[in-house]
Formats: C-alpha cells, sequence, structure tokens
C-alpha cells in the first residue's frame, strides 16, 4: 500500500484524492537519482505528510524530475535490486510499469499545480 494523496482545504475537507494501492511513488522516490531532493525526501510512507502551497512550489519541479528518472530500465533495475528471484521480480513487473508510474505522478502534478494556484490549500500525503 502506498501513499494516499488528497487535495484538502484548510478545513479538512477533501477536494481531489489519488490513491496508490499499488505504491507506484514509493518506487519512483527509490530510484538512485531520486534521493537528492529537497521535499519527496519526507513524504513519510507510514505517517502523513502536508505541503503547503509554498512547499508546493518546491515539490513541482522535483516531481518532474521524477518524471524523467522513471524510465523502464530503471525502474527493472529497482525491481532487481528489491527482489531477487525471477518470480517476484516478474510478477512485479506485471504490476509496475514506467508508464504507470509516470501516470501517477502526472496526476500528482496535477493535484500539486492546483495547490499551489489557490490560497488555503494543502497536498497531504497519508501512509498506511
Amino acid at each position: 500500500m502506498g501513499c494516499n494523496l488528497y487535495l484538502e482545504d484548510e478545513r479538512g475537507a477533501r477536494l481531489a484524492e489519488l490513491l496508490d494501492p499499488r505504491d507506484y511513488l514509493g518506487w519512483a522516490v527509490q530510484l538512485p537519482s531520486a534521493s537528492p531532493t529537497v521535499c519527496l525526501r519526507f513524504i513519510d510512507p507510514y505517517g502523513n505528510t502536508v505541503f503547503n502551497r509554498l512547499q508546493v512550489a518546491a515539490l513541482i519541479p522535483e516531481l518532474l524530475a521524477l518524471r524523467q528518472l522513471a524510465t523502464e530500465s530503471a525502474i527493472a533495475r529497482l525491481a532487481e535490486r528489491k527482489f531477487g528471484t525471477a518470480w517476484q521480480h516478474e510478477a512485479l513487473q506485471r504490476q509496475l510499469s514506467a508508464s504507470a508510474v509516470n501516470a501517477h505522478i502526472d496526476n500528482t502534478l496535477e493535484l500539486a499545480r492546483r495547490c499551489e494556484a489557490e490560497p488555503h490549500l494543502y497536498l497531504k500525503f497519508y501512509g498506511d
């Protein structure tokens, strides 16, 4: 289970959601070149992480860079490193692809841009 993302107002009302049952964002932030980030590294997969409009302005370029890193070969290398057995790797590759990861990043970017554009909105990642 990944971090679900919600766009919330200042009262905590959910305006939009992006569920991540396959942990696409969690996989993407493990890519080797993704580690020197300012914002992404603070997303807690087991807790909650909140970004306000000013912080989202720093998060957006990191998401754009992450999107460029999430290639098929990079995802495959990450899966091989995580799972040594062939059957685990094959099962993971059926679920995890660069196109799926990048689609999730695109949806995350959409919510982030909305958060940045309007005052009193928050981007909230809820870990399991």
